[in-house]
């Protein structure tokens, strides 16, 4: 039986797959892998998986292949920890835009009726930029 050490490399793939929230099998089907090849790694069997695997994982995550095999630099290109991405941001500024716009809706109906909605009348939602 080979000897279990857990090592740098099995570390950053419990990171990838805490982040993405995914278990071994997940990650080995999206790695196109046998569940058998991930556990090995996670576990520490394996400390030196093929480049397909290593290049299929941070392609299809869109993480960094120099952060995953080696540990240098962010998982995630262009983030920083505790800082939201440029995408993330987008996509939140999308999402503010339609919640005003819902809002907007719902205050017009509600004063059609004679309602306001909450003390002040003003969206549940502000955004601070």
């Amino acid at each position: 039986m080979q000897q279990k050490i857990k090592s740098d490399l099995s570390e950053r793939f419990e990171d990838v797959k805490r982040h993405f929230g995914l278990n071994n099998s997940q990650l080995s089907k999206l790695a196109e892998v046998t569940p058998q090849a991930i556990n090995d790694i996670v576990n520490g069997v394996t400390d030196n998986p093929r480049v397909s695997l290593i290049n299929k994982i941070a392609t299809k995550l869109e993480i960094s292949i120099d952060w995953l095999l080696n540990g240098k630099g962010q998982m995630v290109p262009g983030t920083e920890e505790g800082k939201v991405s440029q995408g993330d941001s987008s996509m939140l500024e999308f999402m503010i835009r339609q919640i005003e716009e819902k809002d907007k809706i719902i205050n017009h109906l509600m004063s059609r009726q004679g309602k306001r909605r909450g003390v002040s009348g003003q969206p549940v939602l502000a955004f601070a930029a």
